[in-house]
């Protein structure tokens, strides 16, 4: 019993990064995301908090066997386990975050405040992790840049339609935050990539282009 249980965990977030779903076309997974940045005292960015909501499909397909208890529900003592796994296996893909300073790469740590929630009503997983940088990052002049998306479009990541979509906590009230949605994937492009196998990761490099244009781009400047 507890061997299969430990199957079933790493049929988690982990799978993205797989061959097990069983989808036919980049990307496998789709993501609602929000993102709060925070600010210190000296409106350096210091953490990124997300939150990704998974697709139905997926959703139900990472949580079977994790009702431990039968009732029905999926709590986040049950789900806990199934989180940690998550934040582990992406730590090779980087949580799909990225970040520049000024033509300087930022490097996170390793998430903290992790965990799975599970909407009652919808049956979708909801992944929430606070990301925080290595050094905090200043905002002056250029700003920083804050990518969030899967640059091989395995995982799909879209900001909420809401304005709220991403926040601010802390920093000087002057501080800015600048959203870039991508635009449309191209007809043919999105045909290329749906010719890709879920067995491939690494897209050619043709298509990691047209990819590289899907991040949702997060600005911050302070004076």
């Amino acid at each position: 019993m507890e061997r299969r249980r430990g199957v079933r965990l790493i049929l988690g977030l982990a799978v993205w990064l797989a061959v097990i779903v069983p989808a036919v076309a980049h990307p496998h997974v789709l993501v609602d995301a929000r993102v709060t940045v925070r600010l210190d005292a000296e409106s350096r960015v210091v953490a990124l908090r997300q939150a990704w909501t998974l697709d139905e499909g997926f959703s139900a397909f990472a949580k079977q066997g994790l009702d431990t208890n039968g009732d029905g529900r999926f709590s986040r003592e049950e789900l806990a386990p199934l989180a940690e796994v998550n934040v582990t296996s992406l730590a090779e893909f980087r949580w799909f975050t990225h970040g520049n300073q000024d033509g300087r790469r930022l490097t996170f740590q390793r998430p903290t405040d992790y965990h799975l929630e599970h909407d009652d009503a919808t049956g979708r997983l909801t992944l929430h992790f606070t990301l925080a940088l290595q050094a905090p990052a200043p905002t002056k002049g250029p700003g920083v840049l804050l990518r969030v998306f899967d640059p091989e479009y395995f995982v799909a990541i879209s900001l909420v339609e809401d304005p709220a979509a991403v926040g601010r906590e802390g920093g000087a009230a002057a501080c800015r935050l600048a959203v870039k949605r991508p635009a449309a994937l191209d007809p043919v492009a999105a045909m290329e990539l749906a010719r890709v196998p879920a067995s491939v990761r690494n897209l050619p490099a043709n298509l990691s282009q047209l990819t590289a244009d899907l991040a949702n781009d997060i600005t911050v400047t302070c004076p």
